[in-house]
């Protein structure tokens, strides 16, 4: 039995007790769902719109500055504030407090997820014992070199020195 062969301070991560251990893992994925609505949020330009307000707004005022659908805007709304991203009033109106504003610029980021989970399965493939080499980031090129569309959200020295050596056009990586 090796496993019992391994002493507890050979591991670099603590092992969680089995409660902590569920509450951390339900607590990841729900914060996948609510950093995919972070994503959406900004692509649609809702944390820009609500930003721009200086005072509570409706979901309505939100949909009509946004040129949205009201109902979908309240459902976003919804998941905001249920995460604590967006604050309601006791009359349902919704804002970000002032303070909290800045914070909202790393919603630009969170936007790369949704087209990451979109090329999931070609990542699965190359898990398979029979499955692809490696995997082609040149399906994923425009979404890479998004990430310093604004020279601040990802150093370009960082994707260059790192992705670009690895072939990731081209060839993608190799095992």
């Amino acid at each position: 039995m090796l496993a019992s062969r391994i002493k507890v301070s050979s591991y670099r991560s603590p092992i969680l007790e089995p409660e902590e251990y569920a509450d951390r893992f339900s607590s990841t994925v729900t914060n996948g769902f609510i950093a995919l609505e972070i994503a959406i949020g900004y692509k649609l330009g809702l944390f820009c719109s609500l930003n721009e307000f200086t005072s509570p707004v409706t979901t309505t005022e939100l949909a009509i500055s946004c040129k949205l659908k009201e109902r979908y805007v309240r459902e976003w709304l919804g998941c905001m504030s249920a995460a604590g991203f967006v604050s309601i009033t006791p009359d349902d109106k919704y804002f970000i407090p002032e303070a909290c504003k800045p914070h909202t610029e790393s919603s630009k980021l969170a936007s790369v997820f949704p087209h990451i989970a979109a090329n999931t399965s070609s990542v699965l493939e190359c898990f398979k014992e029979d499955g692809p080499k490696g995997y082609d980031y040149s399906n994923q090129l425009d979404t890479l070199m998004w990430l310093d569309h604004d020279k601040k959200s990802c150093d370009s020295k960082w994707i260059n020195e790192n992705l670009f050596p690895v072939g990731h056009i081209e060839t993608g990586i190799k095992q």
